[in-house]
């Protein structure tokens, strides 16, 4: 047997306990959110993340970018803040102003291209999870 056959590993997925037992790595960013709809992608699935309304508009914020049509998202208004340990690997914000916001996540060694797409429609044979409300 070669020893290159102990070298490679496979990549961590959606349901690596391990991966959420550790501290997620950080991931910061301050931005804005234009008058219409923002995708927030991260590199690796987060294991929290806290988001900061820095503005005097309100924002939205859901986890498909269908979600604002379906009524499937949550309002932050101005200097709100909303944490919560989910896994995610976008974040979609819409304002009807320009806003800002800042953004705080832990990411595990979880590659986003490894997590499931969420969506409210029931395509599992797509890699989709179904989840009713989300998008």
């Amino acid at each position: 047997m070669s020893s290159d056959s102990f070298s490679t590993f496979a990549s961590p997925g959606a349901g690596a306990l391990s991966e959420y037992l550790v501290s997620g790595i950080p991931w910061v960013t301050s931005s804005q959110v234009p008058a219409s709809i923002l995708s927030v992608d991260f590199l690796n699935v987060t294991s929290f993340f806290t988001i900061k309304n820095t503005s005097s508009s309100s924002i939205k914020v859901s986890f498909t970018q269908n979600g604002f049509n379906t009524g499937n998202y949550f309002s932050l208004s101005a200097n709100e803040v909303f944490s919560a340990d989910l896994r995610v690997k976008s974040l979609f914000l819409s304002s009807s102003l320009t806003s800002s916001f800042e953004l705080v996540a832990g990411v595990t060694s979880i590659p986003a291209s490894n997590f499931p797409n969420l969506t409210g429609s029931s395509n599992p044979g797509n890699g989709w999870v179904y989840a009713p409300n989300i998008g």
